[in-house]
């Protein structure tokens, strides 16, 4: 005898989170200021297209996403950084539970392995300079004091634009200089005195603030662009295809020709591949690889016989 099913329709209780209210959580816990800022503007864009095309921001398909992927405007690097935004606040809010102890969105259609995200554009090779052009740089800067000691560490250090700009002021002790770099790796340099000497100057007439580099206005810190220009300032007359990080890299094809251990370097760069740090020793790669696979070959010809 077969028991008849029990068909009736199961409604699971709606969550009472709001998608909006989630999502900004998400992004209040970035640490850039900049970071926030971007990832608030993406939620706008897409939260606004959600009310006009009436799609539910916790539940929204694959189709959803590519019709907005497709109505987005801009370079592809930006619409990629839009995409790239929002794909991180809904793998995030999937690992966060709502009060039924369900994650707060079903899926994230925005992960870049279900939805096709816009091509990257090209990536510019580093404009090299020299350590003497470098040094002009700087010294060009002398009469300037806060330039001439945000281009004392980038000589110095071989930090990276964004870690100077929002260096904290209670970071620097006189002789150490700590900072949390790309990827949450924390590091601490000893500077040479003439970045000491820079910064002491720097000090004297820099106005009370929590960054080292303050904004020109308001209470943040310098933005990574205002790096750009400063190198762009002192640079026009010694080397004007100089830019911020011509100084990370020269920093760290110094490091290699000091000899200096390559996990050394990789620390005090940041990397989290020492094949990244490999990259910055200024040597040709795969020029002499034909002739060394031919005299190889003649040598194991002649073994064979």
């Amino acid at each position: 005898m077969k028991i008849p099913r029990d068909t009736t329709l199961v409604v699971r209780p709606a969550s009472r989170v709001d998608f909006k209210d989630a999502a900004l959580q998400v992004i209040a816990a970035k640490k850039s200021p900049h970071t926030r800022a971007a990832y608030t503007g993406d939620l706008e864009g897409w939260l606004a297209f959600c009310e006009i095309e009436k799609i539910d921001p916790k539940l929204p398909t694959l189709t959803n996403a590519t019709r907005y992927r497709d109505a987005l405007v801009g370079s592809e690097d930006t619409r990629r950084r839009r995409l790239a935004s929002l794909s991180t606040i809904y793998h995030t809010l999937r690992k966060l539970s709502d009060e039924h102890q369900r994650p707060i969105v079903g899926s994230n259609p925005f992960h870049p392995e279900i939805l096709a995200w816009p091509r990257a554009g090209k990536v510019l090779k580093t404009r090299r300079i020299s350590d003497d052009q470098a040094l002009s740089i700087v010294h060009a800067s002398s009469g300037h004091s806060r330039d001439h000691a945000l281009l004392c560490l980038l000589r110095d250090t071989g930090w990276r634009r964004a870690a100077l700009a929002s260096l904290p002021r209670a970071n620097y002790n006189g002789h150490y200089i700590f900072n949390r770099q790309k990827g949450d790796k924390e590091q601490e340099v000893e500077l040479p005195n003439d970045s000491v000497m820079a910064i002491e100057n720097w000090l004297r007439e820099r106005r009370t603030s929590d960054y080292l580099f303050p904004a020109d206005d308001g209470d943040g810190h310098m933005h990574p662009n205002t790096v750009n220009k400063i190198v762009d300032r002192w640079a026009e007359k010694v080397a004007p295809e100089a830019h911020p990080h011509s100084f990370r890299a020269l920093f760290l094809r110094d490091a290699h020709e000091a000899k200096i251990p390559s996990y050394e370097i990789q620390g005090a760069a940041g990397h989290a591949s020492a094949d990244m740090t490999a990259r910055y020793d200024g040597k040709t790669r795969g020029t002499g690889v034909a002739r060394q696979v031919a005299l190889f070959r003649q040598q194991r010809r002649g073994g064979e016989r």
